[in-house]
């Protein structure tokens, strides 16, 4: 994100007030819901969020169900990111049961775990 849309995005996301986490919210319902954006944009949007600012919030994993449901087959731009956000061993449970809930299923994120296709 190098048109400075990257700036706002990683200034939201790492903002302490509420206000801060009701816009960040606001975007990540966007980016789930939104096909206004490529698809590939918006998990690109994602993938800065949850790698450089370490976004976790159940927002952040009704994007991932919404965007998981709606790319069909492959799956495979999506998965690098659950990946992501399955790796901090504190949080892989309470991560997996909101992405199962979110609509992710199970054995995909149990596929991705273990680092299969």
């Amino acid at each position: 994100m190098s048109d400075g849309m990257g700036d706002v995005v990683v200034a939201v996301a790492t903002g302490h007030t509420p206000r801060h986490r009701r816009l960040l919210d606001l975007l990540l319902r966007a980016l789930g819901e939104g096909r206004g954006l490529p698809y590939r944009e918006r998990v690109r949007i994602l993938d800065e969020l949850v790698r450089t600012v370490a976004v976790r919030s159940p927002a952040l994993h009704q994007a991932l169900g919404a965007m998981w449901a709606e790319d069909g087959d492959g799956h495979a731009e999506l998965r690098p990111l659950l990946r992501a956000v399955l790796a901090d061993p504190v949080d892989r449970m309470g991560a997996w049961n909101a992405l199962v809930k979110a609509g992710v299923p199970e054995m995909a994120l149990w596929e991705i775990q273990q680092n299969t296709p």
